[in-house]
């Protein structure tokens, strides 16, 4: 793909900044792009991946969106909606087993749109990548525990570490 949002620069920020940062972007009606750290959504987003993310209102957040929000500790998370009302919202994680708790709504920074992974942009909003986030939260909390009982296994084959006790083949004398 090129000409399009993969092909733009991405600048590297301390995570202390990106908060002040996506603020003012996102408050200015303008989009945001960075690259995420750490494997809290994964399989949907992984460590590395190029987010991007447009302004939202609070309001027009409903369950399944994945958004940006600042934690009262003022960190930049990223997590999935898995409730709304009008006065609040509740996250989680895609692969973590608790919620975050209760996010006000001067709490949200903005709606993911779209993850950028190995040239490629995926559009998380619409499509099949939206359906498919709901559906991984209408089945969790199977589909996390699923997930990392697949994800353990497959770090597994990929190291080629042995399973179980090792097997011997020797004959013993009795």
């Amino acid at each position: 793909m090129s000409g399009g949002p993969v092909d733009a620069p991405v600048y590297e920020i301390g995570r202390a900044d990106l908060g002040a940062l996506a603020g003012e972007i996102l408050g200015s009606g303008r989009s945001l792009r960075f690259r995420a750290p750490g494997s809290s959504m994964r399989p949907f987003i992984r460590d590395g991946d190029v987010l991007e993310v447009q302004p939202a209102d609070a309001s027009d957040i409903r369950r399944g969106d994945v958004i940006l929000f600042l934690t009262m500790g003022d960190r930049v998370v990223a997590h999935r909606v898995i409730w709304a009302s009008k006065d609040a919202l509740m996250t989680q994680g895609d692969a973590l087993a608790r919620p975050d708790g209760r996010i006000g709504p001067e709490q949200v920074l903005g709606r993911v749109v779209a993850v950028e992974r190995g040239g490629q942009r995926i559009r998380l909003d619409v499509g099949r990548q939206r359906w498919l986030g709901r559906l991984w939260l209408a089945f969790s909390p199977v589909s996390r525990w699923s997930y990392r009982l697949l994800a353990g296994v497959w770090r597994r084959v990929r190291s080629g570490a042995p399973r179980g006790r090792p097997q011997t083949h020797e004959r013993r004398e009795p």
